[in-house]
């Protein structure tokens, strides 16, 4: 509500989302977020520091080690560069 109040023409939410789904979304947020004056992601869930990088964890993450994050979690970093 307060998004949409301060005149956001997009407010969507998604919550408990799966590895490929949250991959998805973050992949149609871009396309959005490319020709947006201003755009916000506000993610609330678990993330993980591997070697100096940032990850976004989707509720399915399976990490039996850090080679795994790659595959089983979001780079912060792509989401930087969309917003």
């Amino acid at each position: 509500d307060l998004f949409r109040k301060a005149g956001f023409d997009v407010v969507e939410t998604r919550t408990d989302l799966a590895n490929l789904e949250f991959k998805r979304v973050a992949r149609d947020f871009t396309v959005a977020a490319g020709t947006a004056d201003i755009a916000v992601v506000y993610f609330a869930g678990h993330g993980i520091d591997v070697n100096g990088k940032n990850y976004l964890l989707p509720v399915d993450a399976k990490l039996a080690s850090d080679f795994d994050v790659e595959d089983e979690a979001l780079s912060l970093d792509r989401i930087l560069r969309a917003v």
